[in-house]
């Protein structure tokens, strides 16, 4: 605590984000599904929908600048990203190319190894965009709620980087003995 959690119903806008922001001077605001709030309420009849998220982006942008708080957001992938072999890249993004070109950093989050027997007991998280890193970063956390445990399990190094990683690791292990 505190903590505050204020459900949209799907009828709030960015104004109604930034009114929260004032009244409770949050650490951080988390915005999930942020693809179903309005970037002004009643008068966006004319836009189509990635006009319409663009708007929220920047809006969300501008609340984060304006009133020194990080924004983390929410949204889904479009459908193309399942049906191809890197589904995690930011043209996937459902609904518009703003979320690549707004956000500070962006990861993506799926399922663990699929066909593992832990495959919906783990999420495997990948950097996409990251400002001040590099991309391209994966790893696995738990993902179970009872008990609640969402703890590091491993970093996820593949190709010639899993190569030169392991023999490093084998370096320094030997070096520790």
């Amino acid at each position: 605590p505190p903590f505050h959690f204020v459900a949209g119903d799907l009828n709030k806008s960015v104004m109604d984000v930034d009114n929260l922001v004032m009244e409770f001077s949050p650490d951080l605001v988390i915005v999930d599904a942020a693809y179903l709030l309005e970037p002004e309420p009643n008068k966006n009849a004319r836009y189509a929908g990635h006009e319409l998220l663009q708007n929220v982006l920047k809006g969300l942008k501008a609340i984060a600048l304006r009133r020194d708080v990080p924004i983390n957001i929410s949204v889904q992938f479009n459908r193309d990203a399942s049906k191809q072999k890197n589904g995690s890249l930011l043209e996937n993004i459902g609904g518009s190319d703003w979320i690549g070109q707004i956000a500070s950093n962006v990861v993506a989050i799926g399922a663990g190894e699929a066909g593992s027997a832990n495959e919906r007991l783990v999420r495997r998280y990948e950097v996409i965009k990251a400002r001040d890193a590099e991309t391209g970063g994966k790893f696995e956390t738990n993902f179970l709620f009872q008990p609640f445990n969402m703890d590091f399990l491993q970093e996820i190094v593949e190709g010639q980087a899993a190569s030169a990683n392991q023999a490093e690791m084998a370096r320094l292990n030997a070096s520790m003995i």
